[in-house]
């Protein structure tokens, strides 16, 4: 699939709020920075804010990324955007940055998802998000250790529990 604006659509998706139509797009070939790898090169666009798309230039390993929008329950959207760092064994991370959409991306924080436990085994979170009726997101996450924990994830928290707005 490619886009107008050039550049392959990795991933995407789509929410209606208000009337508007949101898509938010990881689009693959825009070579910005020097300090990315070619393959690590990619842009965030979102459309459906205001009358021009909004993007931003970003590296993430091995070109991978994704995006998932939410709306609360007052109709304001949420964007979250996964972005993998770091490249060869035992060094990639995952966490997805939290952003509120109103004209533009207001980044609120980021949920870690994945690490190295072990060279060769990795622990995971998993996330559930809800949308309390004061209106923000609450996302709740759950430790998922490798099959061979030992040495690994004490310091780390089972369940942890973030507030994005209001």
């Amino acid at each position: 699939m490619r886009s107008l604006e050039g550049g392959e659509v990795l991933a995407s998706d789509t929410v209606t709020t208000g009337g508007r139509v949101i898509t938010a797009e990881v689009r693959s070939g825009h070579r910005f920075d020097k300090r990315c790898y070619s393959d690590d090169a990619l842009v965030l666009v979102v459309t459906g804010l205001s009358a021009a798309p909004i993007s931003k230039d970003y590296c993430s390993a091995y070109g991978i990324g994704w995006v998932k929008l939410y709306v609360d329950a007052k109709g304001t959207p949420y964007l979250f955007h996964g972005v993998f760092v770091g490249r060869g064994t035992s060094v990639r991370t995952e966490h997805a940055d939290v952003y509120r959409l109103k004209t533009r991306l207001d980044e609120l924080g980021y949920v870690f998802i994945e690490g190295f436990a072990t060279q060769y085994e990795t622990y995971r979170y998993t996330y559930e998000v809800s949308t309390p009726p004061e209106g923000g997101l609450i996302v709740d996450t759950t430790l998922i250790p490798p099959e061979n924990p030992e040495g690994c994830c004490e310091d780390l928290a089972r369940h942890q529990r973030f507030r994005f707005d209001p």
